[in-house]
């Protein structure tokens, strides 16, 4: 995502993806869905999910488990909408490792995926995996948060009730010793009344109305904060005096929040994700404080695997950890065997609004829109190509809009769980107002007709030059007819590397992705010991309703 400024973004904000995500070949990149701004989102281990402000669902990344509910279990490495959930208004969502849960204002709550240890909460574990979204049943009260672990899930309620289902082999699901799993939501007693949740692989963390934490789960790396590595089958108080606002848990670590804007990390510190600059302590035990962010208000945290995000109050976004696949967002890429231990500013938003951060095992999602000058135009770089932070003069864009509140976010290798923020802040903007007119983004480049007759024409474009990477990354909008004039049946993003078309089928959209132009190919391992290769992609949009002709489009 290098030259930002070059692109012009929406007011309403994009999606950036960097690291392994599945989508457009792991390339830094960034889409976003017109007229219907991404609100929230959350990362599986290798899937991704993402909730526009009308209540629609987009999914993209690994799909073996049918974990992205599209009636098939084919990877898709292109945002789908979620069709079987039309009907419904989606309004948080949480991705385990190959699972997935939704709920909807309506007051259900669906799931699909893996359910090998019941934890679709279907009332069954006979039934391997579910590739399309079915409704769980029994839990009483309106669904607030949800949080996934690998192989468990958890449901907190507006009266304060958690539910728990799926696998409590190492104690997740704080049901005691002799429960193994259940496949259905059961209340989880607790005594005092929850607030927030976070799953990580196989840990819990519940934060209550008092301000107390309390953990369960499997205690491998410290990550339960209780002073030892043991499992705890029942939920168990975290010994810290601090009232903490909110909690995520990651693969093997913890990272909360307390009121007077201190951030505490424990668990698993082998790759520097808890941020801790002065200790080269691997586990941490006991909650420990994260003196590197210090200064900084801190208004959301996400955990992954092995690495750690934190949103500012002003908007910027800082990361620490293990930066295979440039998971971290550094303009520089960092080997396998390198880690970064000080969360550091990811420069590339400097003119940037950051308000969403997921984590996932390999990658990482975030919610950004444009900052704006007093003019309410977009801040550009001044040279180079290199985003210039100005001192003054800069504000995020305007909105009335309330999105949802925050979603739990899951999904290391071990699958991670982020969870919502427990008291919003009035100065972080969650979701901003569409901007039908920011769509396509003009340029001098040539572009290709297609014929909609022709089969090959989507995987044979190229630009003028014949290369993949035209050295101009927008594309000519003026011989479109106005979208605004037009419904589409049907948009189809095709790129030269996919065998199969992802078909989204809604009203007056498109989706837009674009790929870091500054990055080169290169050869990577994958944590999953997958080779893959960098490349910057050329796509073509078919629109396959009123509007017959097709761009040729860089992502």
């Amino acid at each position: 995502m290098a030259a930002l400024e070059d692109i012009d973004i929406p007011a309403s904000g994009a999606v950036f993806t960097f690291g392994k995500s599945r989508f457009a070949d792991n390339v830094p990149s960034h889409f976003y869905i017109r007229n219907d701004p991404v609100v929230d989102g959350a990362c599986g281990d290798q899937h991704s999910a993402v909730i526009c402000q009308i209540g629609r669902l987009f999914v993209f990344g690994n799909n073996e488990f049918g974990q992205l509910g599209l009636g098939h279990k084919s990877l898709v490495n292109k945002p789908s909408c979620v069709k079987s959930l039309k009907p419904e208004h989606v309004t948080r969502v949480a991705c385990g490792r190959t699972h997935t849960l939704i709920s909807t204002g309506s007051g259900k709550v669906f799931s699909c995926g893996n359910n090998s240890d019941g934890q679709l909460g279907l009332g069954t574990s006979d039934t391997a995996c579910i590739d399309v979204p079915e409704e769980v049943k029994g839990i009483l009260g309106t669904v607030e948060q949800l949080a996934a672990g690998c192989n468990h899930s958890v449901a907190l309620t507006n009266k304060g009730q958690v539910y728990v289902w799926g696998s409590n082999a190492d104690g997740q699901l704080g049901l005691g010793p002799d429960v193994k799993s259940v496949s259905m939501p059961t209340v989880l007693p607790l005594e005092e009344t929850v607030s927030s949740i976070a799953c990580g692989y196989y840990h819990t963390i519940l934060l209550t109305e008092e301000g107390h934490a309390y953990a369960c789960g499997e205690g491998e790396g410290g990550k339960l904060g209780l002073g030892n590595t043991e499992n705890v089958m029942v939920p168990t108080i975290i010994p810290l005096e601090a009232y903490l606002l909110f909690v995520t848990a990651g693969g093997n670590h913890t990272i909360a929040v307390a009121v007077d804007d201190k951030a505490y990390g424990w668990g698993r510190n082998d790759c520097g994700q808890l941020g801790l600059t002065n200790t080269l302590e691997t586990e941490i035990t006991k909650p420990t404080i994260i003196s590197s962010l210090t200064g900084y208000v801190i208004k959301e945290a996400a955990c992954g695997e092995s690495h750690s995000a934190f949103i500012t109050e002003n908007g910027e976004l800082l990361t620490c950890g293990e930066g295979r696949h440039g998971k971290l967002g550094n303009e520089t890429n960092v080997s396998n065997d390198q880690f970064i231990v000080t969360p550091t500013k990811v420069s590339r938003f400097n003119n940037f609004f950051v308000s969403k951060v997921k984590c996932g095992g390999c990658h990482t999602i975030v919610l950004a829109s444009p900052k704006l000058d007093d003019s309410g135009e977009q801040i550009r770089s001044l040279s180079n190509g290199h985003i210039e932070s100005p001192s003054k003069g800069l504000r995020p864009p305007e909105t009335d809009i309330t999105s949802p509140p925050p979603l739990s976010v899951r999904g290391p290798l071990p699958p991670l769980q982020r969870v919502p923020l427990s008291i919003p802040s009035n100065r972080i903007s969650e979701s901003f107002p569409p901007n039908p007119d920011i769509l396509l983004s003009p340029s001098k480049n040539n572009y290709s007709e297609m014929d909609d007759n022709n089969p090959q024409s989507p995987d044979s474009t190229r630009f003028a030059n014949g290369k993949n990477s035209p050295t101009n990354h927008s594309y000519h909008s003026n011989d479109m007819k106005p979208l605004n004039d037009e419904i589409y049946d049907s948009v189809e993003i095709d790129t030269p590397h996919s065998s199969k078309k992802d078909v989204i089928t809604d009203e007056e959209e498109i989706i837009k992705k674009i790929d870091d132009p500054g990055v080169s190919k290169s050869k990577s391992q994958d944590t999953c010991g997958e080779n893959y290769e960098n490349n910057s992609i050329i796509s073509s949009i078919k629109t396959k309703s009123k509007v017959k002709s097709k761009l040729c489009v860089l992502l």
